[in-house]
């Protein structure tokens, strides 16, 4: 029985792993290629910050996220010394990643499934990078969206969910 109990324990969690696929067919965690961040609403940087926090909609400070649910991170590409506003327009997703994270320390496929069994990590980290492109705001760097799970239950935001947490102030556009 202990020579079948690591290969029961690996097929489980393999089973429970969800696998990247386009919007609307069942599991929606990957970026579509082609994809852009449509902002509707302007993004006002203070002076030496690099980031604004998004969740359920709306903007709010660093310390008051609930990490335990979706939220968005935008980022410009440098600090600046004065405000910085970032207005409406269509950003180019050109490159994502989706990273995850347990204690602060990146994982990779084996690390997380070692982690994963492994009950006194408190939770993970799982975030989905999305590089922006603008050709008039090239000053914008990337959009960040992420949540901590309990290492059972551990995986990526899916869109719908990303779209949640962005609310009215951006939207997630898909090439059809």
């Amino acid at each position: 029985m202990k020579i079948w109990l690591p290969l029961l324990v690996t097929l489980f969690i393999s089973a429970c792993h969800y696998h990247p696929v386009h919007p609307g067919t069942g599991h929606p965690y990957r970026v579509p290629y082609n994809s852009a961040i449509d902002l509707h609403a302007q993004l006002d940087f203070h002076p030496d910050t690099v980031a604004i926090y998004i969740q359920n909609g709306h903007i709010i400070n660093a310390n008051t996220i609930d990490s335990y649910r979706p939220y968005c991170i935008f980022e410009l590409r440098r600090k600046y010394g004065s405000p910085v506003s970032i207005r409406p327009g269509l950003f180019i997703i050109y490159k994502t990643r989706y990273p995850y994270f347990a204690d602060n320390q990146q994982l990779n496929n084996r690390s997380a499934k070692i982690v994963m069994a492994n009950t006194s990590v408190s939770h993970l980290e799982y975030e989905t990078e999305m590089y922006l492109s603008s050709r008039v705001q090239s000053n914008m760097y990337k959009l960040t969206c992420k949540h901590w799970v309990d290492p059972l239950h551990a995986r990526h935001l899916f869109l719908p969910e990303i779209q949640l947490a962005l609310g009215d102030i951006a939207t997630l556009r898909f090439e059809e």
